[in-house]
């Protein structure tokens, strides 16, 4: 009986082995076709890393917006459009759009703090992906606000990596897919 039970142990690992597989392989192409479809923005503007089993496109908010401000400027426009067309060829990833922030209280009237700041840019650039053909019930906006710093906060060149907007790509698993 342990033997049986062992044995289904086994086909549920070669199971959850074949699945982790196909997830790293449509990362893997993902992350490829979205750098090559991005390649006319700098590195310093646009990242795309694998994490945590997920592909995050990091856009720094200097080819997104203006300080204090929600609205995409026309280069971040730009590159949004090209994220969507090439998103639409991929429909089986979830797509969440994160805005941070540095720490440097908000000065204006507009926002009445970081947070709102953030919450307002994602859902820009959800409206953006959404404006350019992605169904909006693959797109979720959260903002973060100052509360997950990547770097220092204590210099200019911190809050600069600070202030970013995080798009987070991840696969439907094999058994959604085959329910849709």
């Amino acid at each position: 009986m342990l033997n049986e039970q062992l044995g289904g142990n086994e086909s549920q690992i070669a199971s959850y082995k074949a699945q982790l597989a196909a997830k790293d392989s449509v990362l893997n192409n993902l992350k490829k076709s979205l750098t090559s479809a991005l390649i006319d923005f700098k590195s310093d503007e646009i990242k795309v890393e694998n994490r945590d089993g997920k592909l995050y496109v990091i856009m720094l908010d200097k080819l997104l917006f203006k300080s204090g401000n929600a609205e995409v400027e026309m280069k971040g426009q730009k590159a949004l459009k090209a994220l969507a067309k090439e998103l639409s060829n991929n429909p089986n990833v979830g797509i969440m759009v994160e805005g941070h922030t540095d720490n440097i209280p908000m000065s204006g009237k507009t926002y009445k703090d970081n947070w709102e700041l953030s919450s307002a840019r994602a859902l820009s650039v959800v409206r953006c992906l959404s404006d350019g053909g992605l169904p909006q019930k693959r797109l979720a906006a959260v903002g973060r606000g100052e509360f997950y710093p990547v770097a220092s906060n204590t210099t200019e060149a911190g809050r600069a990596q600070n202030r970013r907007t995080e798009i987070i790509l991840t696969p439907f698993s094999v058994e959604k897919q085959t329910a849709k």
